[in-house]
C-alpha cells in the first residue's frame, strides 16, 4: 500500500515532516514573543514595585528615626 489518498507515502511523509518543522518554528516564535513580553512587563512593573518598596523602607526608616529623636529629647508623652 504505497498510496494514501492518492499520494505516494514518501510524499506524504515529507509533507508531514515539513508541517512539523513549520509548527515547531511557529511555537518557538510564540515562545520567544511571550518571553520578550514578560521581560518588558517585569522591567516596567517590577522596577516600579521595587522602587515603591524602597520608598516604603525609607519612609519607615525615617519614621523610626523621627520617633527616636522625639524620645531622645523627651518630646513624646
Amino acid at each position: 500500500m504505497s498510496f494514501l489518498l492518492g499520494f505516494p507515502l514518501d510524499d506524504f511523509a515529507s509533507t508531514l515532516e515539513r508541517e512539523v518543522c513549520e509548527a515547531r518554528s511557529l511555537l518557538n516564535n510564540v515562545a520567544d514573543m511571550s518571553a520578550q513580553q514578560s521581560v518588558r512587563y517585569l522591567r516596567r512593573n517590577g522596577l516600579q514595585e521595587q522602587n515603591s518598596s524602597q520608598e516604603n523602607d525609607e519612609k519607615q526608616s525615617n519614621l523610626v528615626k523621627s520617633q527616636n529623636l522625639l524620645k531622645q529629647f523627651g518630646l513624646t508623652s
